[in-house]
């Protein structure tokens, strides 16, 4: 079975700014949209009914779909102080030779700086992640989904080791684990097809994601997900004074010309 005929095509466009990421505005020049992922969802939903619904299910095919899309430059990287949920914003794709796994990076937030004068570094972690609305559980390995727990609480396993989540918070050499778990350290370009220590996402908290292609458990598309993200810094003085001092997303104004 296949999921796209060409990945290259999906996310045509995509420029190489990883490994030098400067200020917020100019991250974000290409980005694979939900609404164009929902399309290729229901691409493959389309073909897979034109092959004769009553033909033997060995003679069923999927047919890939390739779909270019145009730069989206209105995405933003926002900036989380204190406790937030947030989407990732798909900044790259990359499609596995077997055309069954698909493996894509989420870009969340930004590291932010100090906590006030003092010097102490922010620290984001990942508290927790949910696909749709549905809040993920995982393995004993922290990486691997093994459940999704609904609003309700009813839980699914149907995703039971189709997805794997490697979550960084500032970097790809700067690995964490989900709150309640305890993953391996690991190099995010140890994960992402084609990518290699130049690609360093500085100074960026994203997530990696693979994603494993089953249609006889619904799982077919890329998952909507967010993430619920805390910061150390969330004091307002300390938050002004990170804004006012950044020089990468905030104010750029010189420490000396504050008053703290």
């Amino acid at each position: 079975m296949s999921w796209w005929d060409d990945v290259k095509g999906a996310v045509g466009g995509v420029v190489d700014w990883f490994g030098e990421h400067k200020v917020a505005s100019n991250i974000l020049s290409t980005v694979v949209t939900g609404f164009a992922l929902n399309k290729v969802q229901d691409s493959i939903a389309s073909d897979s009914k034109s092959n004769s619904a009553n033909a033997p299910a060995r003679q069923r095919m999927d047919y890939g779909t390739t779909l270019n899309l145009p730069a989206n430059q209105d995405n933003k990287v926002p900036v989380v102080y204190g406790t937030a949920v947030v989407p990732g914003i798909i900044t790259e794709a990359v499609m596995s030779a077997d055309r069954k796994k698909m493996t894509y990076v989420l870009t969340i937030c930004e590291k932010t700086g100090t906590l006030g004068p003092s010097g102490a570094d922010s620290v984001l972690t990942f508290e927790e992640i949910y696909i749709g609305k549905t809040k993920v559980a995982f393995q004993g390995d922290g990486i691997t989904c093994a459940s999704l727990t609904s609003e309700d609480g009813s839980v699914d396993t149907n995703i039971n080791g189709l997805v794997k989540i490697w979550c960084y918070n500032n970097g790809v050499h700067h690995s964490t684990s989900p709150a309640g778990y305890n993953a391996a350290t690991t190099y995010a370009y140890d994960w992402v097809p084609n990518w290699t220590f130049n690609h360093t996402m500085n100074n960026l908290v994203f997530a990696v994601v693979e994603v494993t292609y089953s249609r006889d458990k619904a799982f077919v598309g890329v998952p909507s997900m967010t993430f619920k993200i805390k910061n150390t810094l969330t004091q307002p003085g300390d938050v002004i004074y990170d804004y006012m001092t950044n020089t990468r997303y905030g104010a750029s104004i010189p420490v000396s010309s504050i008053n703290y």
